[in-house]
């Protein structure tokens, strides 16, 4: 650069050299050390430095450093030094001698053994918001910092937060997409390795029933024994691959739903007749509280609808205890919703599970291990709902039982409800798997 820096002209040829030189690399690392390097060089410093301030613990945090000694990753306390009184302050400050200033910390000389004599420090602020400071340590030749130098940083300090600004806004655009791109790869993979999946299931499970069917075999009970253990076995598997796929096509945004009309009681019977088998084979006693008649009209995708309620429930079957109640209700929410409530007295989800209930992979009880399933049905259920502007949520206690219960839009606005929550039927309704023993 052939202008004197000191001069308007030199100042404005020092600005467009930076510019230049983090218009090459928008990596902040190397954005931050082209930076000092440049600073300490055209102010003629013996050494230069750049904090930035962690959002998280609000240290001042050095992330650049050009000069004698290597101070990259010193953390400063918040509001320590002329660092603290540079933000504090938000203007640039001259310290000639800082062996009189109150504020100076030898924080860094005694960690380094350096011997700081002047400094210059210019706060870095984007948008009204100041991110860090530039610091230039002991003018060569013993010359104290000018009102010019002042200046000069000034404007450095501006160019910088601006480049490290653009910086990080191109690595939070790059880690976006990488994550886009993370996500539908792995999408991908999962739907296709699901539909491959499929089609040799189907064929177990077709063989399997062609079995079932030969004279051969039904005249031996062993037979017909093992051959329907493969069919609920094929039959289980298919379920979770289905399962994996409704995940995949709905983190795709490619699930769509249908919503209409639903009777809530004739919804909940079809749900609890395909459970009956499953809580009377494990003991579960199912009470249906949703009276025939009584229960008004509510919106939702009927075939969703029925998977998210059938999740609830095979739950609440099997993470119940031996001989356990499952109790089926439903109420008018007040806010024009229709709530669906699923309570068991099983052992209850333990408090640090509780937080990670919808995520998925996610299993609900200390022995998950010995419990079928893939620990994604909550996961799904919870964006099936969304899907059909619902709410999910959850009660639990350890050892005494949990309660899910789901809110679905009502149908008709003059059946809402605009007091506290009340049943929408009395009476115990039908009981699927072991008599009631009394509520």
């Amino acid at each position: 650069m052939t202008e004197n820096a000191g001069s308007p002209a030199g100042l404005l040829a020092l600005v467009q050299s930076l510019n230049n030189a983090f218009a090459a690399s928008l990596d902040l690392d190397t954005t931050l050390e082209t930076g000092v390097r440049e600073i300490k060089e055209h102010l003629h410093a013996e050494a230069a430095s750049l904090f930035l301030i962690d959002i998280d613990t609000e240290e001042n945090v050095c992330q650049a450093c050009s000069g004698p000694v290597d101070i990259f990753g010193m953390r400063l306390p918040s509001g320590e030094g002329i660092i603290g009184r540079t933000l504090r302050e938000r203007a640039p400050l001259i310290v000639d001698n800082v062996s009189a200033d109150q504020h100076f910390s030898r924080r860094v000389d005694e960690a380094t053994g350096f011997k700081t004599l002047s400094l210059l420090c210019a706060p870095m602020i984007i948008q009204g918001v100041a991110i860090g400071v530039l610091e230039v340590v002991n003018k060569l030749g013993g010359r104290p910092f000018s009102e010019q130098d002042r200046m000069t940083l000034s404007a450095l300090a501006a160019t910088t937060a601006m480049a490290v600004h653009n910086a990080r806004q191109a690595s939070d655009l790059v880690d976006k997409e990488a994550v886009v791109k993370a996500s539908k790869a792995k999408t991908d993979f999962v739907s296709s390795l699901s539909h491959e999946l499929r089609a040799p299931l189907n064929t177990v499970l077709g063989f399997a029933q062609l079995l079932e069917s030969d004279p051969l075999v039904e005249a031996h009970p062993h037979l017909s024994l093992s051959i329907g253990q493969i069919r609920k076995g094929g039959k289980h598997l298919l379920f979770l691959v289905d399962e994996i796929l409704d995940l995949a096509k709905i983190e795709a945004g490619k699930l769509k739903v249908h919503i209409s009309e639903i009777v809530a009681y004739d919804a909940m019977e079809e749900c609890l007749g395909m459970i009956g088998e499953m809580a009377r084979e494990r003991g579960i006693s199912v009470h249906n509280k949703i009276g025939e008649g009584e229960a008004p009209i509510f919106l939702a995708d009927a075939v969703r609808f029925k998977q998210v309620i059938l999740n609830l429930l095979t739950n609440a079957i099997k993470y119940n205890v031996a001989g356990g109640k499952v109790i089926v209700s439903c109420a008018q929410t007040g806010h024009g919703m229709l709530r669906f409530s699923v309570a068991d007295n099983g052992s209850g989800i333990p408090s640090r599970l509780q937080q990670a209930v919808f995520q998925p992979f996610t299993r609900l009880s200390e022995d998950a291990a010995k419990i079928e399933g893939t620990g994604i049905g909550l996961s799904i259920s919870q964006k099936l709902v969304d899907l059909m502007n619902g709410v999910i949520g959850f009660e639990s206690e350890n050892g005494v039982g949990s309660t899910f219960w789901v809110d679905f839009p009502l149908a008709h606005e003059e059946e809402q409800d605009s007091g506290e929550h009340r049943p929408a039927a009395s009476g115990d309704g039908d009981v699927w798997g072991l008599k009631p023993d009394g509520d």
